[in-house]
């Protein structure tokens, strides 16, 4: 965590991985980000797994404590009308609105840019949608699945080994919520555009972020290709002809030595140097006619060596190689110890969690500050409302008794 953003207010109004991390990637930098959450249960990622113990908790999603580390949370019900006003008061406090529709408070509550931009002219507004604020699809639902499939990202994902080994393998969902944490990294540098952009016009900027489009772009590509040259690109097309991801004696590995200056290296290091003395085999053109040999007697050297072992010997014999960890390896690195990615957190309610993945960049010379926990429930209503927006105590718990907040 950096104070680059120190002085910055972001009122995160989100409910899904992609505004929720791009909210935490503004907190890392030092932003004071408030996420307004739902007083019955708070929002969706609370009750997402996994959970220490399969035991469900709000407190304790450890998908919620990722991307919502050092921020601050407020409850609040966007579709009364006491929550409205609260919704809009804090608007006049905020630098940054990052709010994704639909669904968002501000949809509850009816609230528009223009609202928004009534109430704090000086205010960036990052408006994430599946596809954005206009065109035809601008009212549709979507989540993760839907726009990942939508951009192409799914009609490409079953290559390599995967191919191999279950050819006949329909379209893929991507893992791990990677479609979306692209869209919040694009949404963060598209936040720091409209900041930037304030300082020169003096007044805030409305941001309308496509997930399709942020993940268009991460497949132009394909895409270039097909709108161009009238190609469509398949999970076949794609995939190298030989080479790739093989199963080794302690894991997986990626080769890549379809290129012939890496042919020669590829025969010494499989032990086959007979393939290197076949004038059909010096050319690239004349060994993709026999790449299904060519993978087999690859397949058939890596399950005899460990992941060290192919890497050593690709080292030595001027091959890629690049051997897959796992997330215990990763975490154990010496490598990412020394570089502190892995920041010390201590959460009372999750003893097991002792680091939380950071910023992955330094920046020199701030001064990094310590990683805070993700918030509790509602934990800063009274900082937020009382220190902030002047309500007293007893409007505290006038508001609660309402269920305004």
């Amino acid at each position: 965590m950096y104070p680059a953003l120190t002085g910055i207010r972001v009122l995160e109004c989100a409910s899904h991985v992609a505004g929720a991390y791009c909210g935490r990637l503004l907190a890392d930098a030092g932003a004071c980000v408030i996420k307004v959450e739902r007083p019955d249960g708070g929002d969706a990622l609370r009750q997402e797994g996994p959970f220490p113990g399969d035991t469900r908790n709000v407190e304790t999603s450890l998908l919620h404590q990722y991307v919502n580390a050092n921020k601050q949370s407020v409850t609040l019900d966007a579709a009364t009308s006491q929550g409205k006003q609260l919704l809009t008061k804090l608007c006049t406090i905020a630098d940054v609105v990052v709010e994704e529709r639909p669904g968002s408070c501000f949809d509850q509550a009816s609230l528009q840019y223009t609202d928004i931009h009534n109430a704090n002219p000086r205010t960036v507004v990052l408006t994430i949608s599946p596809f954005g604020q206009h065109g035809p699809k601008s009212i549709w639902k979507g989540y993760g699945l839907t726009v990942e499939q939508a951009s192409g990202m799914g009609w490409l994902a079953h290559t390599g080994l995967s191919r191999r080994l279950f050819p006949d393998r329909q379209p893929l969902m991507m893992g791990g919520h990677i479609g979306e944490y692209f869209v919040a990294f694009t949404g963060a540098a598209a936040v720091m555009f409209g900041l930037f952009a304030r300082i020169g016009m003096g007044q805030g900027q409305h941001i309308d972020l496509s997930s399709q489009d942020a993940l268009l772009s991460l497949e132009r590509g394909p895409i270039s290709i097909y709108a161009n040259q009238n190609l469509l690109e398949t999970p076949l097309t794609r995939d190298f002809p030989y080479g790739g991801c093989f199963p080794c004696a302690d894991g997986y590995v990626e080769i890549l030595a379809h290129e012939d200056h890496h042919w020669a290296g590829l025969t010494q290091m499989i032990e086959r140097p007979e393939w290197a003395r076949d004038p059909e085999w010096a050319v690239r053109q004349s060994r993709v006619k026999r790449a299904a040999e060519i993978q087999t007697t690859i397949e058939s050297w890596t399950r005899a060596h460990t992941r060290q072992e192919i890497y050593e010997r690709g080292l030595r014999n001027g091959v890629p190689v690049g051997a897959f960890n796992s997330p215990r390896e990763v975490i154990a690195s010496e490598h990412e110890r020394l570089r502190g990615f892995f920041e010390p957190l201590a959460h009372p309610e999750i003893p097991e969690i002792k680091s939380i993945p950071s910023l992955p960049f330094f920046v020199a010379p701030l001064p990094a500050q310590a990683c805070r926990r993700a918030p509790h429930l509602g934990e800063h209503n009274q900082d937020v409302y009382c220190g902030l927006l002047g309500a007293s105590r007893g409007d505290l718990t006038s508001l609660r008794q309402t269920g305004a907040i």
